[in-house]
């Protein structure tokens, strides 16, 4: 009996001096071992902020009229009408006396014949070729003001155009003013050119000159053009 007291209290005693949990005392059921996380050094990433481009708008690069040769085409036949044309371009001038009154630009009545040449050949001989409008006037008046008069005459040729069928995608429109001149607007004494002044009062039609061709044939400038 004395063997079993001493027993037990020699196991009292032993866990008396045994070490307590650190979660002991805290309200903790279970033991659980403290961890030591080592600090972990996160580098810093530059995030690259997104690159959008500016929209490139494409401007009409175009040779200046006088520098193609002049040539004939049977569906113009208008005396105050010129055709000139090489490898890419065909131009097309119609005299703005012709098409518009003074100062106006309400398409003459006695226009038609040379608007109706235009379009026989935009439809027959250029058909499906996109083409530009390039209005231009004389020096009379002010710079802002004979921008806005070519304006809109080249918006009345290119109505007159589609209100007869030519697919208005096919068009773009150019309005240049009297900055573009042909002819000097005076004459070297300063006085003024009315010829000069006629010559620069115009309307340009500039047909790029698409080739058609099958996948497997080559582009060259005798490929024939096809709708």
């Amino acid at each position: 009996m004395k063997d079993c007291m001493l027993r037990l209290i020699v196991v009292a005693m032993l866990l008396l001096l045994m070490p307590l949990p650190a979660n002991s005392g805290q309200g903790g059921s279970s033991w659980i071992p403290k961890v030591d996380i080592p600090e972990v050094d996160i580098p810093e990433v530059d995030i690259p902020k997104a690159i959008i481009p500016k929209a490139i708008i494409p401007k009409a690069i175009i040779p200046k009229a006088p520098d193609i040769p002049e040539v004939s085409i049977p569906e113009i036949s208008h005396p105050n009408t010129s055709v000139r044309e090489n490898e890419q371009w065909v131009v097309i001038t119609l005299a703005s006396d012709v098409l518009f009154d003074f100062d106006k630009s309400n398409i003459r009545p006695d226009a038609q014949r040379a608007l109706e040449e235009v379009y026989q050949a935009l439809t027959g001989r250029y058909t499906g070729m996109p083409f530009q409008l390039h209005g231009h006037t004389d020096a009379k008046g002010t710079d802002a003001y004979n921008m806005r008069l070519s304006q809109r005459r080249v918006n009345a040729v290119k109505a007159w155009l589609v209100r007869h069928g030519i697919p208005e995608k096919r068009i773009t429109t150019y309005a240049h003013g009297e900055s573009q001149p042909v002819a000097p607007n005076t004459h070297k004494d300063g006085s003024d050119n009315p010829e000069g002044r006629q010559l620069n009062r115009r309307v340009e039609i500039y047909i790029h000159k698409v080739v058609h061709k099958k996948p497997s044939e080559p582009i060259t400038a005798d490929s024939p053009s096809k709708p």
